[in-house]
């Protein structure tokens, strides 16, 4: 008689199969794990490179407090090299050391299908971030999370720094802010230009067809403004109008990445019959806006109130420029017309 049985789900071939599986996912584990390394692992890398010499005299790193404002796509297949995941850091304000731009692409070796690990690579978070700038790349620790604490703790370290190889951001200035310092180091072109200054916000960001383009696009960004930190004489500017350019403008610059409603500060010039002319916006944070005011208050020690200014103006074209002489009245206001 013919004996029946049931096989075995677990021969031998079964075995080897479920165990090389189960090796896979442990691999897999293993690698994103190792990826996230603490914050407090992070900070200690970031404290050894601020305290060696070669660190600090030949890669020049930079220190900064800043927002992850992109992550790239997450690679789908076998690696068979080294493969990054794109990471975009926005500089909210440096810490330590010298970066012309506002905005840092990095990578991250990524190779396990599956997005870099929240937190630390949380999109729209802030964090702390130690980079080495390249010719060809930028080179970047992961970034931690911020907190007051522990930014108070990366100063400490910095004002260790030996003066001979620290490279503050004192000695170094925010590149972004440059734009706006610019013109209020030139007096003359600000009241020429009836140049203004708020903060505000980003109201709307337009990209828009337009045949009369050769490129048969128009990009166009509108501010609402918050704070009138400087403005030109008869200026009907106010918190809470919106301030954009009313023409056409085929101009092809890029606009700003960042979402409507962020705070930012931006400097323009009134001109005739064509609606406000503006500067590429630059991220508004406290320590930006400080200094945007303490530099206003130097010009205001300089040339006075924007009246002033005008005065100034017109009375060096007047008295280089003009076969007249202008005139000059120091007196009261006696008698305004009502409104009828």
């Amino acid at each position: 008689m013919l004996a029946s049985f049931r096989r075995s789900a677990f021969t031998p071939r079964t075995l080897a199969r479920y165990s090389a599986l189960g090796l896979f996912c442990l691999l897999c584990s293993a690698v994103l794990w190792a990826q996230v390394i603490s914050d407090d692992a992070t900070l200690s890398q970031i404290h050894h490179h601020l305290t060696s010499t070669e660190k600090l005299k030949y890669h020049q790193p930079v220190v900064f407090v800043g927002e992850i404002t992109a992550l790239g796509g997450v690679f789908q297949g076998p690696c068979k090299s080294a493969v990054s995941e794109h990471v975009e850091f926005t500089i909210s304000h440096v810490l330590f050391g010298k970066f012309s731009d506002t905005v840092i692409h990095t990578g991250y070796i990524n190779c396990t299908m599956q997005p870099l690990p929240s937190p630390p690579f949380t999109l729209h978070s802030t964090v702390i971030v130690y980079c080495e700038p390249s010719k060809r790349f930028v080179n970047c620790l992961n970034p931690v999370p911020h907190t007051g604490e522990r930014e108070k703790t990366v100063k400490r370290w910095i004002a260790a720094t030996p003066p001979e190889l620290a490279t503050e951001e004192e000695s170094h200035p925010d590149a972004s802010l440059e734009t706006l310092h610019a013109p209020l180091l030139d007096p003359f072109r600000l009241a020429k230009k009836e140049g203004f200054l708020f903060d505000g916000v980003i109201n709307r960001k337009l990209e828009i067809r337009q045949p009369r383009c050769s490129s048969g696009r128009e990009r166009k960004i509108e501010y609402r403004v918050d704070e009138v930190l400087w403005d030109y004489p008869d200026s009907l500017l106010r918190p809470g109008n919106t301030v954009s350019k009313d023409v056409i403008d085929c101009r092809q610059a890029a606009l700003p990445t960042w979402a409507t409603g962020t705070r930012v500060l931006v400097y323009c010039e009134a001109v005739p019959a064509q609606g406000d002319s503006c500067l590429a916006p630059v991220r508004l944070t406290e320590d930006r806006l400080a200094r945007v005011t303490h530099w206003i208050a130097e010009l205001r020690a300089r040339e006075g109130n924007p009246e002033l200014l005008k005065m100034h103006f017109l009375l060096r074209d007047s008295l280089e420029l003009s076969s007249g002489r202008p005139l000059l009245v120091l007196g009261k206001v006696t008698w305004v017309t009502p409104k009828s």
